[in-house]
């Protein structure tokens, strides 16, 4: 679900530059929100398509015009019944959401929204850029409740290729 980059302009693009076996991958073209019917719609896709790994890119723009994503009580009646079609499914949910700019504060705390979608969550991660080296990156266990948070992985994303970097 990517409601951030066009599904034509920009992500196919970005999938065929770096090689990827596009088959396994499955866009649902319509908005939705993560109300009831909206949820009907992705777990008919999820049957579907059996997939491993579902990502939502921004998360909060499934949320829908009602719903205050800085209220903790409104984000977790949005993110348990996400939860529970994850697990009844066996597969990965990966939602993005995006830092706030503010600096100084900590980066548990400078996410977008409630405090509750990083406390909804068993494991956060965290991927940034070296400010002196842009085009290394690196990504975080920010917060795990299922396991140790283990190290840093870094990547490289130079000429649209990706490369793991260790």
């Amino acid at each position: 679900l990517s409601a951030e980059d066009g599904l034509a302009d920009t992500l196919r693009p970005r999938l065929d530059q770096m090689g990827a076996d596009v088959q396994l991958f499955h866009a649902i073209p319509n908005p939705v929100t993560f109300d009831s019917m909206g949820l009907s719609k992705v777990e008919a896709e999820i049957e579907r398509r059996k997939p491993s790994l579902v990502v939502v890119d921004p998360i909060q723009a499934y949320l829908g015009g009602r719903v205050d994503m800085h209220r903790a009580n409104e984000t977790r009646a949005i993110l348990a019944p996400l939860a529970a079609l994850a697990e009844k499914h066996g597969l990965t949910l990966l939602a993005v959401r995006h830092l706030r700019k503010s600096p100084g504060e900590r980066s548990i705390y400078r996410g977008l929204g409630s405090i509750d979608f990083t406390a909804a969550a068993r494991t956060c991660l965290l991927a940034g850029r070296d400010p002196e080296n842009p085009s290394r990156c690196a990504i975080i266990i920010h917060k795990s409740n299922l396991g140790p948070t283990g190290q840093a992985i870094g990547y490289t994303i130079d000429d649209g290729r990706f490369d793991w970097t260790g």
